[in-house]
Parts: C-alpha cells; sequence; structure tokens
C-alpha cells in the first residue's frame, strides 16, 4: 500500500518531557491527554449492533492477564493494569514499570481507533462531514506520533528514529491513515469485519510492543555500561 501523505511538509512540534513525568506511576499521567477524547465505552450502542456477541480484545485480554499474577503497584495505570504484561519473562527481562504511563496511553490510542472504525468505516456517513472527520483522524494520528516521539526522546539517545520499531509503526501508522482517508472520502472502502478489527488492533499491539522491548533495551544498556565504567575505576 502507499504511504500515507502529509498535508504539509512541516513537522508537528513535539515538547520533550523528563523520564519520570511522562513515564512515573504517578496518579495524573501529563504527556499525551485522552481527556477530549470520546471513549470507545462511549459508543456501546454502534458497538454491540456490529458486534454484538464479541467482548473487546482488551478487556478479555486484560481479564486474562490479571487472573495470572497477583497485582504489582508499579504495573498499576490509571485504568488498567499490566501486571502479568510487565512480568512476563518471556516479553521482559525485568518489568519495564518506567513505561506503565504510555503503554496504558497506547491501550487507549487502540479504543479511540476501534471507536473511530465503527463510527466512520462500519458505518455510513454525510458526505458534509467528511472533512470534520478528516480532521478527527487527523487528530488521533498527531497523537500516535506524539507518544512514539516523547517515547524515543525519553531514551536520551540511545533510541534513533532508525530504529525498526519505531519506523514499522510510522509506516504501519502511514498506511493506515491512508485507507481511513480513502474509504470516508469514497476513493476505496475500507473493508472491515470482526475479525479484521481484532487482527487490526492486535497487529498496533505488537508493535508497540516491539517498542517497549527496544526501549527497555536500551535502558538496561546504559546500566550494563554505567556499571563497567564504575568497576573499572
Amino acid at each position: 500500500m502507499d504511504s500515507f501523505e502529509a498535508k504539509s511538509n512541516m513537522q508537528p512540534e513535539f515538547k520533550p518531557y523528563s523520564l519520570q513525568r511522562d513515564f512515573g506511576n504517578s496518579s495524573s499521567q501529563p504527556g499525551v491527554s485522552f481527556a477530549s477524547m470520546p471513549s470507545f465505552e462511549s459508543n456501546k450502542h454502534t458497538q454491540s449492533q456490529y458486534f454484538p456477541s464479541s467482548p473487546s480484545p482488551l478487556s478479555s485480554q486484560l481479564t486474562s492477564l490479571s487472573l495470572q499474577a497477583p497485582p504489582c503497584p508499579s504495573c498499576k495505570g490509571q485504568k488498567y493494569g499490566f501486571t502479568a504484561y510487565f512480568h512476563n519473562t518471556k516479553i521482559f527481562p525485568e518489568p519495564p514499570h518506567e513505561l506503565v504511563g504510555v503503554v496504558e496511553q497506547s491501550y487507549m490510542l487502540n479504543n479511540r481507533l476501534k471507536s473511530l472504525i465503527v463510527n466512520y468505516i462500519l458505518r455510513d456517513i454525510e458526505p458534509g462531514r467528511v472533512q470534520e472527520i478528516e480532521e478527527e483522524l487527523d487528530g488521533w494520528g498527531e497523537e500516535f506520533d506524539r507518544l512514539l516521539w516523547n517515547v524515543q526522546l525519553s531514551a536520551q539517545g540511545d533510541f534513533p528514529f532508525g530504529r525498526d520499531a519505531a519506523g514499522g509503526l510510522q509506516a504501519w501508522k502511514a498506511r493506515l491513515m491512508r485507507q481511513l482517508k480513502d474509504s470516508i472520502y469514497g476513493r476505496e472502502k475500507m473493508a472491515m469485519s470482526n475479525g479484521k478489527m481484532k487482527d487490526l488492533v492486535f497487529e498496533l499491539r505488537k508493535l508497540w510492543e516491539g517498542l517497549w522491548k527496544d526501549w527497555k533495551d536500551s535502558q538496561m544498556g546504559r546500566k550494563s555500561a554505567m556499571d563497567e565504567q564504575y568497576h573499572a575505576c
């Protein structure tokens, strides 16, 4: 699929945040704000209309994970807990507690994406609303870019843009945005079903997971290098 062409060559201005502020385990997570976004849960009528008997993949996954390990206070976000996920040594050698805020934000982005698809891909839209809907899609894309950018900045120079995980996320988002906009403008209808929705969200979740693993590896590599320097003195 073709890459999404940005409306302009201007890069959005992202304000870097400290690791403690962005990825801390406080009750308030600064950085990406989702306060103004309607949640996926707010579209229960629409959701049930298209997926009447299928539970949310996110809810099912987190419920399953919660039964596998006792809660870890450092793995608890504002809304979701990630104990079993963070403590799964097949994924993370050490729990990435510093990432609880951004991991939760990525799940919220996934929820928002599902809401957009249900409202504007599965349902018919009024032609007069196309520009308004495009702006809403662009808003989701900007939140996506901001989250990705802040994670990269937090690695303090050890996480260049050329890394596969970050590049994969950028390419995936560009293709998706092109598909969404082609669909709302009637150029090519985006095929979507319950199964495809689950596959889409799972694919995105695994791409984010690759980013979390690369971030954790970069932090562990820096710590190891500092330990070696300390013992060499």
